[in-house]
């Protein structure tokens, strides 16, 4: 009887240790996901390239009453906007995953470097299009609201960013603006439709207070969603 009572014992000593090492395995793998959302949603063989601008030692710009930066919003907005496209199907590359720069410690020319792996990571993904998430600035206090741009001769990015200002411009306060042409690398650097997006003005203390706010984030992220499904939507 002993005996029988001892291999019981140890037998369920085993099942709870690989319980544990189930349990622990999982979450390693959670981890090793990088924050990237598992869904149920079959893939729509679609990819979206989102590319948070700046970062490492490039912070962009700062706020003038939170100190916050630019570099740490864009990849919020970025994250938030990632885990809705994920969930409805579609396939999402991101050019920058951390706070860091997309160049080395020892890279002279920082900014060329990190412009240049930028489109290298468009054009391998070969998207349907791509999203640059910024935040603006000026001299001007009194300047707002959130902004579209896109490159002139590419009739695509010109549709794809008309549709999202026109929901920005519906449920983004003060974003009275018309999308508008923009010299911006990341706008010429492919042929694949890009826009650049420029969620609010980090210099206006109204949309500082706004861009650090989760629900203001959480709903530029869902606009920016619905603009990309609704372009998906017309040009298929």
């Amino acid at each position: 009887m002993k005996l029988f009572l001892k291999r019981i014992t140890k037998y369920n000593n085993l099942i709870i240790s690989l319980l544990l090492l189930l349990i622990l395995t999982t979450f390693l793998v959670i981890n090793s996901t990088q924050n990237r959302v598992v869904h149920a949603s079959p893939s729509l063989g679609i990819t979206i390239v989102i590319d948070a601008g700046h970062g490492g030692i490039d912070p962009g710009c700062i706020g003038r009453l939170t100190k916050i930066t630019e570099a740490e919003l864009n990849l919020k907005i970025a994250k938030k906007l990632e885990s809705l496209l994920l969930s409805s199907g579609f396939e999402v590359v991101l050019t920058r995953k951390n706070e860091n720069g997309l160049y080395g410690i020892y890279d002279k020319n920082y900014k060329e470097r990190d412009m240049a792996e930028r489109k290298r990571i468009i054009e391998e993904a070969h998207p349907e299009l791509a999203i640059s998430i910024h935040m603006n600035s000026f001299t001007s206090t009194k300047s707002r609201g959130a902004q579209v741009f896109f490159e002139e001769k590419n009739e695509k990015s010109k549709v794809l960013a008309e549709i999202l200002q026109e929901l920005l411009k519906n449920n983004i306060e003060a974003s009275t603006h018309d999308a508008s042409l923009g010299d911006y690398y990341i706008l010429h650097a492919t042929n694949y439709p890009t826009v650049l997006c420029e969620c609010g003005y980090l210099s206006n203390p109204e949309d500082e207070k706004l861009l650090t706010d989760e629900k203001h984030q959480d709903k530029l992220a869902y606009n920016l969603y619905a603009g990309i499904v609704s372009y998906i939507n017309s040009s298929h």
